[in-house]
Formats: structure tokens, sequence, C-alpha cells
């Protein structure tokens, strides 16, 4: 054999050797080394190692019985309860609107609309130096037909104050439903009556700025929505001013369209503003007046005694005021006083149907 072959097996022999002499010591250190405990977190080596032991229970006590006595039960008899009944609510006592909690003052200037729920406001204003106190609500209530194909609501009301001079501004409108896009314009004209009113010259009356408020009206709607909006949109309008006049309250409305003003004196409705016709005369034409289109307003005057109510609301409500049937003695009876603010808004809604209308409604009661 050559020696470089017979080198060359000597090597790879002793390489098998050192390779099962390692795997043999591999096997023993694995099979003598002990079962490793699984790893645990910091918080489960240190918890402490809790046992608890049922207490033992504790034997009978003896019980020693006299001769001729019976030995006494060692276990306590069962007895059933008697069957739950619950208790049925009592009636909720009718609270009377004067303590149904605290009326807040009402703010500066407040709008709400009924784009997509409704919208309530409340509170109540005194003209300086003056003991008449005016309580106010306001709603905007969406109606069943824009519910029902998810449209936005379009009516619109709002109130402002003005302590310095005493004035009580309220406005309703309502958008044209024809023309989809008439909701925005109805809040915008509620919001720039009022602002105007309250920043009206001083040697003006308001009976005598109606046209001249319902022209600026028009044409901011014109300058903010552009042209287009007189075809694309429409919407009425009524605003009233209400101020101290000696011992009572003297009142000026002035609006174009369907939305209504009426009083309430002594349980009977009277109109200030209504441009359906007569009341009480056959079925309602749906073609109304309206803003930037007709800036012409219709004006009405009267003065309020303590105890008056005025409403302005739009065609969705005040339209069965004045007829015939049991409805406007009914509105009658339910606002001769303030209600509170949420039976104010039960009120505006009921008879609420799939195709009702849209409905803004302002209340102030002089007292």
């Amino acid at each position: 054999m050559h020696p470089a072959e017979f080198n060359r097996l000597l090597a790879l022999f002793m390489l098998t050797m050192l390779s099962l002499l390692i795997a043999v010591l591999m096997v023993a250190a694995l099979m003598s080394r002990k079962p490793r405990r699984p790893r645990q977190r910091w918080w489960q080596r240190w918890r402490p190692r809790l046992t608890f032991r049922r207490p033992a229970e504790p034997a009978a006590a003896a019980v020693t019985v006299a001769p001729g006595l019976a030995a006494p039960p060692t276990t306590m008899p069962v007895v059933q309860p008697p069957p739950f009944r619950p208790a049925s609510p009592a009636p909720a006592p009718r609270v009377p609107p004067a303590a149904r909690g605290k009326e807040p003052p009402l703010p500066p200037t407040t709008i709400v609309d009924c784009r997509s729920h409704a919208a309530l406001f409340h509170g109540w204003c005194a003209p300086p130096g003056s003991d008449h106190r005016m309580h106010v609500r306001g709603a905007a209530w969406r109606g069943g037909m824009h519910c029902a194909d998810g449209s936005d609501g379009q009516d619109a009301v709002g109130a402002a104050w003005d302590p310095a001079t005493g004035a009580l501004f309220v406005a309703v409108a309502d958008g044209l439903g024809s023309l989809p896009a008439s909701g925005p314009l109805a809040r915008e004209a509620v919001r720039a009556s009022l602002k105007l009113c309250l920043n009206r010259p001083g040697s003006r009356s308001f009976a005598q700025l109606g046209p001249q408020l319902f022209t600026a009206v028009a044409d901011g709607l014109l300058r903010h929505f552009g042209p287009a909006v007189s075809v694309d949109a429409g919407t009425t309008l009524v605003v009233a001013e209400l101020v101290p006049a000696g011992a009572g309250v003297r009142l000026t409305v002035h609006g174009v369209g369907d939305s209504e003003g009426w009083v309430l004196h002594d349980g009977r409705w009277s109109a200030v503003h209504v441009e359906r016709g007569a009341a009480g005369d056959g079925p309602v034409s749906s073609a109304t007046r309206d803003l930037p289109t007709d800036p012409s307003p219709r004006t009405g005057q009267r003065d309020l005694a303590r105890g008056d109510m005025l409403l302005l609301a739009t065609d969705g409500f005040a339209e069965p005021i004045g007829r015939p049937g049991g409805w406007t003695e009914r509105m009658a009876a339910e606002l001769r006083a303030a209600p509170a603010p949420l039976e104010f808004l039960r009120v505006v809604a009921q008879d609420e149907d799939d195709e009702s209308d849209d409905r803004g409604v302002v209340a102030v009661w002089v007292g």
C-alpha cells in the first residue's frame, strides 16, 4: 500500500472515532441532566402560594332531653318564600309648568333648524325697568316626508333679545319643499333678519322698516348663495318684534309667504299674519310667495296683554289653526300657559305621520 493512501485511511478512521466519541458524550450528558423548570414571569416566581383549606365543621352539640319530651329537630325547616310579584308603577304626578325647573335667561341670539333632527330652545327675557317677563319656546321638527326619503329638513326658527331697548325679535322660515336646496336658505334668512333687527337704525321704528328689512335679507341671500338661488331655492319668512308699551307689549309682524303669526287671547285665536286666505276657507294651495323672489312683506300690529301668547309657525304646524275641528281648541288649551320645554316639543310633534311636513314654531308668553 502506498504510504499516502495509508495516511488518508488512518485520518478518516480517527475522524470517525472522534465523531462517535462526541455523540456518546452528548447522549450521556442529556440523560444525566435534570428536567428544566418551565420559564415563568417575574410576577409568577414571586407570587405567594396560597392554599385554602375548608374549615372542619363543628361537631353537633349534645342535646340532653328530659324524660317524656321529644327531641328537638337537628335541622331548620325549609320555608319557601312567597312568589315574586313586581309592584305596578304608580302614575307620575302631573307637575305644574312653574315647578318643572328653573327657567334660564334667553341667549342674545339663538337659531335652530331641523336639517337632520329636531331642535329646541327656551328661556325668558324681561325689559329693563319693567315687571313684564316674556317666556320663549322655539322648536324645529323634521317632518315625516323628509325622514322617509332621507332628505334634510327645511324649517328654521330663532330669537334675538336686545336688553338695551327691551325688544324681543322672533323669526320663522320655511324652505320650499319643491326645491331641495331651500333648507340652508331658510336658516340664513332667519340669521340675517335677526342680525338686521338688532342693528337697525334707531331713527326709524321696526314697523317702518319692513320693506327695507326684507329687501336687505333678499339681497343678502343673492350675494351669499349666488343669483341662481332664486331658481334653485326659496323660503318664506315671518319676523316679529315685541317691545314693552305701557301696561302691555306692542307686537309688530312682517311676513312673506304662508308661514303664519297668531295671537292666543282668552282661549281664542286671532290672526296677525296669514296669507292662505281667510281662516276656514276651502283647501289650502301649496303656492306661496317666497324670498328672494318677492321681498314685499305684509305687516300686522296689535297690543298684547298679560297672559296673551304670540305664535309664529310654518304651515306644517299652523295650517289647521282657525279651521273647523277639535285641533284648534286643543292647541288653545295646551298652549294657554308656557309648558315645560320637552312638553312644548311634544305639542309641536304630535299627530306626526309619514306624510307630515316640517314644523318650525316659536311661541312667546307675555307675563
